[in-house]
């Protein structure tokens, strides 16, 4: 960071400046993608001290981009100025998902300039299918009370901020991140799962990496049930293998001894879900909102 900085004064203007943090932040998330796929190698011990050190990367950039270009301090002048958009990218831990502003959604996920697939739902009935879900990015923000199916293989899947909700995705070809969720049940295949800030959740999972928690609470975890016409073909389609299943393998990050099982997580065995009846039940209580 101080190297590309030091670099940017030398070549002067404050449009080499934005470039050389655009890069800069650019290196970090890939370095964020390396260690995310990394994991199922490393113990918990050396994925807690490497995510520290992509942390620490992040904030020190986000220190030098403040101090070399300062924001301008608020005054009047009688000569107009034509705003200039910020070059400078918001970054995740999960996969950055691009998109532009427009949708209204919570203030805590309001920053991350996301152009949510669903966003701000209530009480419905949610099915996405064929070109809708396959190999996007899909993106779901705020939602209460709603029941959500994706039959494709997506090729991400990101969920914040949302309650009493439940999750059916198909083959995921890359990653799932979870985060604010409150007593929602989840069905998910995929490559790696994270789950952060969360309780009282089911977790459905089929992983072939290995999933993590950071901050949860009360996490039930159980194999992957989901199905429905075509699934076979979409796991060919997103490379995921059916032999393939670490979904006992959870890493919590708030919890690092090697002893002593997590209290924040447990399996539950022996509790066969009828996703069929689930569904039938919800739509006969929310008959009046439902988008297929």
């Amino acid at each position: 960071v101080k190297y590309h900085a030091k670099k940017s004064i030398g070549e002067g203007t404050s449009l080499d400046l934005a470039r050389h943090f655009t890069e800069i932040a650019i290196e970090i998330q890939e370095l964020q993608r390396y260690l995310t796929n990394s994991t199922m190698f490393l113990t918990d011990f050396k994925i807690k001290a490497c995510q520290s050190i992509v942390n620490d990367l992040m904030q020190t950039c986000e220190e030098a981009k403040l101090k070399l270009m300062p924001k301008k301090k608020f005054g009047f002048s009688g000569r107009k100025v034509t705003p200039r958009p910020s070059l400078n990218p918001k970054l995740a831990k999960g996969d950055n998902i691009d998109g532009t502003e427009g949708a209204e959604i919570p203030n805590a996920v309001a920053s991350s300039k996301i152009n949510w697939t669903l966003c701000n739902r209530s009480n419905e009935y949610i099915c996405l299918q064929g070109d809708e879900v396959h190999s996007k990015d899909i993106t779901i923000a705020n939602l209460q009370n709603c029941f959500v199916e994706l039959q494709g293989p997506a090729g991400s899947v990101q969920i914040s901020h949302c309650s009493d909700c439940t999750f059916l995705c198909g083959p995921v070809a890359r990653s799932l991140f979870a985060d604010f969720c409150n007593k929602c049940s989840l069905g998910a295949a995929c490559q790696q799962m994270r789950l952060h800030s969360s309780a009282q959740c089911q977790i459905y999972l089929h992983v072939t990496c290995r999933a993590i928690i950071e901050d949860c609470k009360q996490i039930e975890i159980a194999p992957y049930n989901y199905a429905y016409s075509n699934i076979e073909d979409d796991f060919e389609t997103s490379n995921l293998s059916r032999e393939i299943n670490n979904y006992k393998d959870v890493a919590d990050f708030n919890w690092l001894s090697p002893d002593v099982p997590s209290p924040n997580w447990h399996l539950v065995k022996d509790s066969p879900t009828n996703w069929i009846e689930k569904r039938q039940e919800f739509l006969s209580r929310n008959s009046d909102n439902s988008s297929l």
